[in-house]
């Protein structure tokens, strides 16, 4: 396909294109079309495919020429992107489209921004997991048996309510004029009195009340309550105590923590829990180091420009999700989520990121805990937009941890570095001493990241977008 093509720049990596197809492959495209019309169409008058080519262009000759045309403009724009060296990364925008002997589009596009190396020098990874303390164990122990806690009414009619005791409630609310509340009533609800569980009037009327005890008792919803034709309105409720009682726990024996958890003893359990933290404090480590290292790796390279159309697109929807902000500041995040999205990319093409397992892991959880098997999990994940924002995410923290790996990496290289310099110490045999030279070793530094993936991103995405990673 002969092309002749006239280039422009916009500035901020835009150009816009002026491409004009050879008359002759043009003439060509649009005969051919004409051909097979002509040889398939039914036309008044004539048997199907026998009307003379000459009555067909007549009467549909336009129209055939614009579908002629709009089958080569996605041609004629690739080839032209192609001759000029250009790598897209928005979809060209067409201006202009001149039909009349010759092809001839006009359009738009944003390049690919030009990233030679990616620089890590002087960036720190220091990843910093904190112990699994003994409360934090024992507090997870203690949420387990909340699910086994049993309520045992006191006997004594006499005591009264307390803030902090947990008693068992009828009430019913009505506005000032006597009209019920909907959604105001119910019978024998579970509350810790006194403690701000409840609209606030009527959370500090009930310590003193006894069992049994009945009352009337105005209040005030708050101005932010969730119901906003109830906010701040005035009201009252008719509540009854029907009894106080005493959060019964269970004990904690082999036998509950193998009903609970499945496993043989407390021990077990209490290891497990411990392990579970550990595993949830690591990820969470890990995460800020990827969130700070990203930090650094935005700081250091910022020489390279970025596609005005893409920092235009994202300032907007900044700009929608939080208007408060300064505009200044949102153009800022804008232009930083975009150097970000090609210094990811660029990683990905150096290290050939492959999350495949990872995502397939990820959806196994999930059909685990959906209780369905796994492709109909990927299935379901798919529909509602999950699972692309998962693969996304996980190729998002592989090549962070790639980035991870080479700060390491340069660590060790920096120490190998200044140990070869240093002038080694030789000390020769001495009749009175009898000394030997010690050699120097260095200690090579553990990569603060185990995650390491292979493959494109984008041939991940859009593997995952068809359900196939499960």
């Amino acid at each position: 396909m002969k092309l002749e093509i006239k280039k422009n720049e916009l500035g901020r990596l835009g150009y816009g294109f002026e491409v004009t197809m050879d008359k002759k492959d043009f003439q060509q495209a649009y005969k051919n079309k004409l051909s097979y019309y002509s040889n398939n169409m039914q036309i008044k008058g004539f048997r199907k495919g026998k009307a003379p080519l000459a009555m067909v262009e007549k009467i549909y000759g336009e129209s055939i020429k614009s579908e002629a045309a709009n089958d080569l403009i996605p041609k004629v724009i690739e080839q032209a992107l192609k001759d000029e060296e250009i790598e897209p990364v928005t979809d060209p925008e067409v201006k202009d489209v001149d039909l009349e002997e010759k092809l001839h589009v006009t359009f738009d596009v944003y390049a690919k921004p030009e990233i030679k190396e990616i620089r890590t020098d002087g960036i720190k990874a220091s990843l910093k997991t904190e112990a699994v303390k003994k409360e934090e164990i024992e507090k997870e122990v203690q949420g387990i048996l909340e699910q086994k806690v049993e309520y045992e009414e006191i006997k004594d009619k006499e005591k009264p309510v307390e803030k902090g005791d947990h008693i068992y409630l009828d009430f019913e609310g009505f506005l000032e004029d006597g009209t019920p509340i909907e959604g105001g009533k119910a019978e024998n609800y579970l509350l810790e009195a006194g403690t701000g569980n409840f609209i606030k009037d009527l959370d500090d009327n009930l310590p003193g009340m006894k069992a049994g005890e009945e009352k009337r008792v105005e209040v005030t919803f708050p101005e932010e309550y969730h119901a906003k034709h109830l906010a701040g309105v005035k009201a009252y409720f008719n509540v009854k105590v029907r009894s106080i009682v005493e959060k019964k726990y269970p004990e904690l024996t082999d036998e509950l923590a193998k009903e609970v958890a499945g496993v043989e003893t407390v021990k077990d359990l209490e290891e497990r829990i411990k392990s579970n933290l550990k595993e949830a404090k690591e990820d969470a480590a890990k995460n800020e180091l990827r969130k700070d290292v990203f930090a650094q790796l935005l700081k250091k390279n910022k020489e390279f420009p970025l596609p005005g159309r893409l920092v235009d697109d994202e300032l907007e929807s900044l700009k929608k999700n939080n208007p408060e902000k300064k505009e200044e500041e949102l153009k800022a995040q804008a232009e930083e989520s975009v150097r970000g999205y090609f210094l990811l990319h660029k990683i990905d093409e150096e290290e050939k990121i492959d999350i495949s397992q990872k995502l397939q892991e990820e959806v196994a959880k999930f059909s685990l805990y959906f209780g369905k098997d796994v492709q109909s999990t990927a299935k379901m994940l798919e529909e509602n937009g999950m699972l692309n924002k998962m693969a996304y995410d996980l190729w998002e923290k592989s090549a962070l941890d790639k980035i991870i790996e080479r700060v390491e990496n340069n660590k060790d290289a920096d120490k190998k570095a200044k140990s070869e310099k240093a002038a080694p110490v030789k000390a020769e045999a001495s009749k009175d001493r009898g000394a030997d030279a010690q050699e120097k070793k260095t200690t090579s530094v553990k990569s603060a990241s185990k995650t390491a993936a292979k493959g494109s991103a984008k041939k991940e995405k859009d593997e995952s977008s068809k359900g196939e990673k499960a």
